[in-house]
């Protein structure tokens, strides 16, 4: 028998979930698959492409990823909360003074503790920020890439497990 091939347009939808077929790599990309213009590949789970590690954060990493950011970011929260807890200590019982000049004082006294407490402050801040924000698509079953292109905004994910499987499936994956 004689067989027919399709011949479909780049971009153009086939499958339950919408595989599209890939110009440059020539490939039909599985669902949520997305080509990285830096990686120059099709990656399966695309979530973001990180500039601080040059690769992207996909479905084979997603999980080193999330699980550092959360340990990343109690790291920052207690060491944060330590070096204020030094400084507080170090704060002289001056009755003459306000609290803010005491505070000043033992910032002054320390500078090492007090370096270290706006380096953790800082840093906290930046990460604590990113790791809210990856919580957050976790619990909806979106993946950074989906959520700011707006894909699942009008219709259902089907992605979605529930927050507790998402969180399970983001930590643990299978």
């Amino acid at each position: 028998p004689l067989h027919e091939t399709a011949v479909l347009e780049a971009g153009t939808v086939i499958g339950e979930h919408g595989s599209k077929y890939c110009e440059t790599c020539n490939i039909y990309r599985p669902p949520r698959a997305k080509h990285c213009s830096h990686c120059d590949n099709c990656v399966e789970c695309f979530d973001h492409h990180c500039p601080w590690t040059g690769n992207c954060v996909a479905k084979r990493n997603y999980s080193y990823f999330f699980r550092f950011l959360i340990s990343m970011t109690a790291y920052l929260i207690v060491m944060s909360g330590l070096c204020l807890f030094m400084l507080y200590c170090n704060m002289r019982d001056d009755k003459n003074k306000n609290f803010i000049q005491r505070l000043f004082l033992a910032i002054i006294d320390d500078p090492c503790v007090s370096m270290t407490a706006f380096i953790a402050i800082v840093c906290c801040l930046s990460v604590w920020s990113l790791c809210t924000f990856h919580l957050y698509i976790v619990s909806i079953g979106e993946t950074t890439n989906e959520h700011l292109r707006r894909v699942w905004h009008r219709v259902e994910n089907p992605y979605d497990k529930g927050c507790f499987s998402n969180y399970i499936d983001a930590c643990f994956p299978s």
